[in-house]
């Protein structure tokens, strides 16, 4: 039987068979006869009852955290594809960010040796190698 916290001895409650009793039959609260024959048959037929609608219900929720950690599993092979096309993506925006670098940089040397060798600057500015009339002439035109 067990012991409550200060010693004494207590009766485990079966649902349905809880009987309510006055202060006076306190030692009958503490007796040590702990057998059935004071609850009735009724009583032990329902808490059969309650303790079947437990474990259905217990089992009814095992399955459904079977189905929700199957759902988990389905899950995560699609969460490690998205995580790898984010990957990917992130890898190729800098790549693309470095290469844009890399395409400006090649598109401004481009320009400034095109710049230099432009017959726009040779008619606009004088050189060496032209005489001045000649300037003069393709500056006109």
């Amino acid at each position: 039987m067990p012991r409550s916290h200060d010693g004494r001895q207590r009766r485990t409650i079966v649902p349905g068979s809880y009987q309510r009793r006055d202060s006076d039959s306190e030692s009958e609260y503490n007796s040590d006869d702990d057998d059935m024959s004071s609850v009735g048959m009724g009583s032990v037929e329902s808490a059969a009852d309650s303790i079947d609608q437990a474990i259905t219900h217990l089992n009814s929720i095992h399955q459904q955290l079977i189905e929700v950690e199957k759902l988990r599993e389905e899950k995560s092979p699609l969460e490690s594809d998205v995580q790898g096309l984010r990957l990917e993506k992130q890898s190729l925006e800098a790549d693309s960010s470095d290469s844009e670098g890399m395409l400006f940089d090649g598109w401004l040397s481009h320009r400034l040796k095109a710049a230099r060798k432009s017959p726009w600057i040779s008619k606009t500015t004088p050189h060496k190698k032209n005489n001045s009339k000649k300037w003069k002439r393709n500056a006109r035109s």
